[in-house]
């Protein structure tokens, strides 16, 4: 291979050509391109900068091949850090709350009852029923009913709830009692009577004190037992019905029909007692003698 060839070789390699050109104008060669002739020129400078240039760059390559730039591991690249969202909290829905309604106003009754004392309420229109509860004084009832058997007692209803008749002597009575409607009873125990006192009784220096027994069951009533009792006297009557007003007025009954009456006299002999506090006792039974069924009471009377 010439040396022309050989050049031209090193100039297609790049860097190897530009120092064999150095290498050939140091020693001299000219080099001919084409018809154009160059005229070999020595420049140290230049040919000392060149040398020490190649020197470097095989010194360069030398440590790249020999020491291989170590590669370093990628930088691990922080992860977004997931935080934990919270949901939503839901809005409680409001809660659809009733409404309460006004109470529906109480009608008021057509008729009341208003005790001025204790009164007693029983289980039908009289002394002679069971007792079975009481309007208390300044307490008022509503009334449900009026009686036609015993005028003056009235249907009420009890606070708890209870019916009883009341009696109106001791009350004070409101509204339209006329247009309430008439009740009726249960009936009467036997031997039920009512006792009213009828007035003194004299004759001569006899003196005594008269009563009316009704009978308010439903069977006659047989024999009666009537006792005045004081402070310093007891005083009794016979068990038959006998009466009298004075020497002219007088009578007797052997029995007192249901819903009739009799009067019996107990007398007192010499004594007056009009104007004292006394109680009546009295006792009327369905048999002779005080016998069979029998029903008491007792009545305070100031005569």
């Amino acid at each position: 291979m010439g040396t022309m060839q050989w050049f031209r070789r090193g100039l297609g390699t790049g860097l190897w050509g530009a120092v064999a050109l150095l290498l050939l104008a140091c020693n001299g060669v000219t080099i001919t391109l084409g018809n154009t002739s160059t005229a070999p020129t020595t420049t140290p400078d230049v040919v000392a900068s060149a040398v020490a240039v190649l020197a470097q760059t095989q010194q360069a390559q030398t440590a790249t091949a020999t020491h291989p730039t170590a590669t370093l591991p990628p930088t691990a690249v922080p992860q977004p850090t997931a935080t934990a969202t919270s949901l939503p909290t839901a809005t409680p829905r409001p809660q659809a709350t009733a409404t309460p309604r006004p109470p529906s106003p109480t009608a008021a009754p057509a008729a009341s009852f208003t005790a001025r004392v204790d009164t007693r309420c029983r289980q039908g229109p009289g002394v002679y029923y069971p007792e079975v509860g009481a309007v208390l004084a300044g307490e008022t009832v509503p009334i449900l009913a009026r009686s036609e058997a015993v005028e003056g007692y009235w249907l009420v209803q009890l606070p708890d709830g209870r019916t009883c008749w009341a009696w109106d002597r001791y009350a004070t009575l409101q509204g339209d009692t006329a247009s309430l409607p008439a009740a009726t009873p249960p009936p009467a125990p036997e031997a039920a009577f009512s006792l009213f006192y009828v007035g003194p009784s004299e004759c001569g220096a006899n003196r005594g004190l008269t009563f009316e027994v009704v009978n308010r069951g439903p069977v006659p009533i047989e024999s009666l037992y009537l006792e005045i009792q004081g402070s310093t006297y007891r005083l009794t009557a016979g068990l038959q019905f006998q009466w009298w007003l004075d020497c002219d007025r007088k009578g007797s009954a052997k029995t007192i029909y249901a819903g009739r009456s009799a009067w019996v006299t107990i007398p007192t002999g010499t004594e007056d007692l009009r104007g004292q506090n006394i109680t009546v006792y009295a006792k009327a039974c369905t048999g002779d003698n005080i016998s069979g069924t029998c029903f008491e009471r007792q009545v305070p009377l100031r005569p």
